[in-house]
């Protein structure tokens, strides 16, 4: 294919230079099909065949050309596939685990919720006990207790 990319290339630049005798001589032997050819028909050709050249220099091409032609290229496909395989069943494993904590997190904080409430409700309560029996200490005047107390409740 490069071949014929680089004659289609010569053939162009012949073609579009002055015509002398060397490039005429060449081609009186061959076949009409090949004379009778323009410039444009020869352009044409040499897009199609850039257009297949890149086609093969895919990545994709590449890739299967080198499994078809090494055996070890293939092992080394097969072992990065293994390896793949074992890390998605890490993952795997990791999100069923991380699940199942979660679900262990939820139950957890709705059982102790309940629990939660009735602490407040006696912290509440202390502190209202308490801020009376210092009112009761201080002739009756109001007193407000301050501090991390307020923000636990």
């Amino acid at each position: 294919m490069l071949e014929l990319e680089f004659f289609l290339r010569q053939r162009l630049k012949e073609m579009g230079g002055d015509v002398d005798i060397i490039s005429v001589n060449q081609f009186q032997g061959a076949p009409s099909i090949c004379q009778m050819q323009t410039v444009h028909d020869v352009t044409c050709m040499l897009n199609l065949v850039q257009d297949v050249l890149s086609h093969l220099r895919d990545s994709t091409v590449q890739h299967f050309l080198m499994i078809k032609s090494s055996r070890r290229y293939v092992d080394r496909l097969a072992d990065s596939l293994k390896e793949k395989l074992v890390y998605e069943e890490k993952m795997i494993a990791s999100k069923v685990a991380v699940v199942e904590k979660r679900q262990a997190s939820l139950e957890e904080q709705r059982k102790l919720e309940p629990k939660l409430d009735i602490l407040m409700a006696k912290t509440r309560e202390l502190k209202q006990q308490i801020e009376q029996e210092i009112s009761k200490k201080y002739k009756n005047r109001p007193v407000n207790l301050m501090g991390a107390i307020n923000a636990a409740l």
